[in-house]
């Protein structure tokens, strides 16, 4: 099963669906604090004290990566950084490499969370996953919504292709038939009532996200509940 997402933001955009520009106002223009990046570390470190699901969150891996001996993680879509500020609390001697493809989003990052290792923009789709090391563990922490199914294939190919033995992989959302009778009536109320909804991306079931892991070769190793979201360990 694949769901089209739609959201509704305070801020208003050129386009109807989400982009690289739009995500770089998100982080770095606009005042939704769900998204936008603080503008001092001050503020951002409170933010991602308060943000309890993350700690959550950053349990369960940093349980996993102990286990595995991993030194080296590459956070792919890391948007504000804030599971990979407490993987930092959980783990200060882990190599956190933390990658987005919104190049003003990155950046500002890079100025507030002054723990991370290491930050650059990079495009999961069109990258070289050749300038990674090959050992990292690869987390994808509830990534942009916006790669379709032909897109992840192409994705875990490239991982597989390069190399890339080890990822984390937790979806923002599974797909199911009451999100799915949710969402579509939601999307049709904004339409009734003029609201301006942007389209996000596609939700995807679990039989569905197996179906592209195994395109890129990988089988699901491991798979735990954390709560309200599921982490798949891939390799």
């Amino acid at each position: 099963m694949i769901i089209e997402h739609y959201e509704v933001f305070k801020t208003q955009f050129d386009s109807s669906e989400l982009n690289q520009k739009n995500w770089d106002i998100l982080r770095t223009e606009s005042g939704e604090s769900a998204y936008a990046i603080e503008d001092s570390t001050k503020e951002y470190e409170r933010n991602c004290k308060e943000a309890v699901s993350y700690e959550i969150s950053s349990k369960y891996i940093a349980d996993i990566l102990k286990k595995q001996r991993c030194k080296h993680v590459v956070s792919l879509g890391v948007g504000k950084g804030i599971l990979e500020w407490h993987l930092k609390k959980q783990m200060p001697e882990l190599y956190i490499e933390c990658t987005d493809y919104a190049e003003s989003a990155i950046e500002k990052l890079k100025t507030v969370f002054v723990d991370g290792d290491d930050f650059h923009r990079f495009d999961m789709l069109k990258g070289d996953y050749q300038i990674f090391n090959k050992d990292a563990f690869f987390i994808m922490y509830r990534v942009s919504e916006e790669f379709c199914y032909s897109d992840w294939c192409k994705i875990f190919k490239k991982m597989k292709e390069n190399g890339i033995k080890n990822i984390l992989f937790i979806p923002d959302m599974l797909a199911t038939e009451n999100l799915e009778i949710h969402m579509k009536k939601r999307h049709a109320k904004n339409a009734e009532q003029g609201i301006k909804d942007i389209f996000c991306g596609w939700i995807y079931s679990e039989d569905v996200l197996e179906e592209i892991f195994q395109t890129g070769e990988y089988e699901i190793a491991e798979r735990h509940s954390m709560g309200e979201l599921v982490l798949y360990t891939l390799k």
